[in-house]
């Protein structure tokens, strides 16, 4: 069964995170920011993941603190799932969205790096640096080397085509694969049960 689980609470966060990819007709995100719910049941979707997050956050809470928990929870679900069984460990999607595109390439590599060549935005309805924490902690956590990239003239639909692009490359990622795909034997330096 390729499921997990993963908790986070925080004196501003309490994340709960469940992956099911054996069950990806299953996708129920609620947070209180709709825009990242919009954006997670996009990548759940088309990436065929079952997925279900919870969030809450304090009276205070800032946009981009929840979104990088919520990322960091993701990252460590996709690590758990990554680390317990062979993937075939890359992945890679191009998608377009009206007049954007979002290019997504990653490697379940055991080592983190994000390099974004995207576009730069401010002042939309979604949180640019929100989705930058968000992207952060996802790639930290879950050990992934991710590169993206593209275009487009508002934040919305670039970030919809760049979450559905991070879906995809994540289903090719993580396709069961023969044997670990590590010329070392391993990916991740540590088991995390």
């Amino acid at each position: 069964m390729r499921a997990t689980e993963y908790e986070r609470v925080t004196k501003e966060t309490n994340v709960n995170i469940k992956i099911d990819l054996d069950n990806p007709e299953e996708v129920s995100v609620e947070t209180p920011l709709g825009w990242l719910n919009h954006l997670l049941y996009a990548m759940a979707y088309h990436g065929r993941m079952g997925l279900t997050v919870r969030a809450c956050a304090s009276d205070t809470f800032c946009e981009h603190h929840l979104a990088e928990d919520v990322g960091i929870g993701l990252g460590m679900a996709l690590r758990r799932l990554a680390g317990t069984s062979a993937v075939a460990r890359f992945g890679h999607a191009k998608i377009p969205h009206d007049e954007a595109c979002a290019d997504v390439t990653l490697d379940i590599s055991g080592r983190s790096c994000f390099l974004d060549r995207g576009p730069r935005f401010s002042g939309d309805e979604i949180n640019p640096v929100a989705v930058n924490e968000f992207l952060l902690g996802l790639v930290r956590k879950a050990e992934l080397t991710l590169h993206v990239s593209g275009y487009g003239e508002g934040a919305h639909h670039y970030y919809e085509a760049l979450f559905k692009a991070l879906g995809c490359a994540l289903q090719q990622a993580l396709a069961p694969a023969a044997s670990i795909r590590s010329t070392k034997g391993m990916i991740h330096e540590e088991d995390l049960g």
